[in-house]
């Protein structure tokens, strides 16, 4: 199943490392950037405030099919908004 990812603009900036020597097929690329979002701390410059973040990152979804990620100080805003953790 393809699921679109919506990545917050500054952090689509950035970078993540999942630490993969190995070729991958697609859908063990998608699990192994999945886990690297969730898991791996993800690096991006914040121009509102001139400097870099580096964090774990949120994912969230409303409909089940599209993933939005999200720094974790946005999160609370989706949430209430009706969106809920991405699996």
């Amino acid at each position: 199943m393809r699921c679109p990812y919506l990545i917050e603009e500054n952090v689509a900036d950035g970078s993540v490392e999942f630490g993969q020597t190995n070729s991958l097929n697609g859908a063990q690329w998608a699990n192994a950037f999945t886990t690297a979002l969730r898991t791996g701390n993800a690096h991006w410059w914040e121009p509102a405030k001139h400097r870099f973040r580096s964090e774990n990152l949120i994912l969230l979804t409303q409909d089940g099919r599209t993933v939005l990620v999200v720094p974790r100080d946005m999160a609370s805003t989706f949430l209430r908004r009706g969106f809920y953790p991405a699996r």
